[in-house]
């Protein structure tokens, strides 16, 4: 069993139960704006929520509204029920035996979905609720607690932050529905025995510069390529296909290639097992691991203007700075692959390393 892997297994369990729970709830409208009132007012009761609850009697004294009342309780208590919110132990104690509630994570998961969302302040939010697993785990990391809780952030880049909690919101919710619909959790993968098979061409062809050379796979891992930096023409290329036992040494150039058959490559292959917990939780890695780079990007594309309150702000920001350096990083690499391809691509940076290890070793040997 994989433990990374694991981990995120469970964390995937904690949202599955999230989603699920909320696909069994139907809400009319007026109950989900007594929902986003908990955003505002954590720690209510029903008696705190309905709207213009006292009026006057036929004497002019003020009484309470025992309709809308029992509206608000009946709703509240619907909600409760949902696990949309839950009691406040805190305030439980208090002379009008009120029930005070708050929202759950699931009562905040169920708001980030609605199409109101974008309309309800994030800051409030975090301040009511600062310990709501999405924003624990994949917004302090970017931005920690102190920054977001600031007066001096701008509008701009709270609006843009609720809009990537939502779309985070709904990719898991996404993921969570392919897995549930997924029937085939195969989790058998190949790996190539890179020294086995090094050691076999060494034996059959005698190609002894295979000793010290360099391998790369495809994105699928059904070719390695066998290739000697300081001479661009040696390489080999083995391939193969996963439905059957043998694969294919590719020799020659280009225009004039031969293949021949390895038997048995099943030999040459190291066979490894995921189970379904761990497949899960190697595909939910991917979906609920922070993208720092790109939110990062998104929050500087709502900057406005830099001024020196802002700079100021986000300069005290550990979490925001680092996550500033891997952005500009990333965007330099971006822009000096497109301003000079030939120069700064990926295939360039890798001839470049090529010819400096080949100088180098040439220097050495003299």
């Amino acid at each position: 069993m994989q433990p990374y892997y694991l981990k995120y297994h469970s964390e995937y369990k904690v949202f599955q139960n999230i989603v699920n729970t909320i696909k069994s709830i139907r809400l009319s409208k007026i109950e989900e704006s007594y929902l986003r009132h908990f955003v505002y007012h954590r720690h209510s009761s029903a008696y705190d929520i309905e709207p213009n609850k006292k009026m006057q009697d036929e004497k002019g004294h003020v009484k309470l509204n025992t309709n809308k009342y029992r509206r608000a309780k009946i709703i509240v208590r619907k909600l409760h029920k949902s696990k949309l919110i839950k009691p406040d132990k805190e305030k439980e104690k208090n002379l009008h035996k009120k029930k005070f509630y708050s929202l759950t994570d699931i009562g905040l998961f169920y708001i980030i979905r609605l199409t109101t969302f974008l309309s309800i302040d994030i800051q409030v939010m975090i301040k009511k609720y600062p310990n709501f697993k999405i924003f624990k785990d994949l917004l302090y990391p970017v931005i920690n607690l102190g920054t977001l809780r600031s007066a001096k952030i701008p509008i701009e880049i709270l609006n843009e932050i609720s809009w990537h909690i939502q779309k985070y919101c709904s990719e898991i919710e996404n993921f969570i529905s392919y897995t549930s619909n997924k029937n085939d959790w195969n989790g058998t993968y190949w790996n190539w025995n890179t020294e086995k098979l090094r050691k076999y061409l060494i034996d059959k062809y005698k190609y002894k510069w295979l000793k010290n050379a360099e391998t790369k796979e495809n994105y699928n891992q059904t070719s390695l390529i066998f290739f000697n930096k300081n001479k661009s023409n040696e390489h080999k290329d083995i391939s193969f296909e996963k439905d059957k036992n043998f694969g294919y040494l590719k020799i020659g150039t280009k225009k004039k290639r031969q293949k021949i058959i390895i038997p048995k490559i099943e030999t040459f292959l190291i066979k490894f097992h995921f189970s379904k917990e761990e497949m899960i939780g190697r595909s939910f890695s991917n979906y609920y691991t922070i993208r720092g780079s790109e939110f990062v990007f998104s929050l500087l594309s709502a900057f406005t203007s830099y001024t020196l309150n802002i700079s100021v702000l986000f300069s005290k920001d550990e979490n925001f700075i680092k996550s500033l350096e891997t952005a500009k990083e990333d965007f330099d690499k971006f822009y000096l692959s497109i301003k000079n391809p030939y120069q700064y691509s990926l295939e360039a940076l890798i001839a470049k390393d090529i010819r400096e290890l080949a100088d180098k070793r040439s220097k050495d040997d003299k």
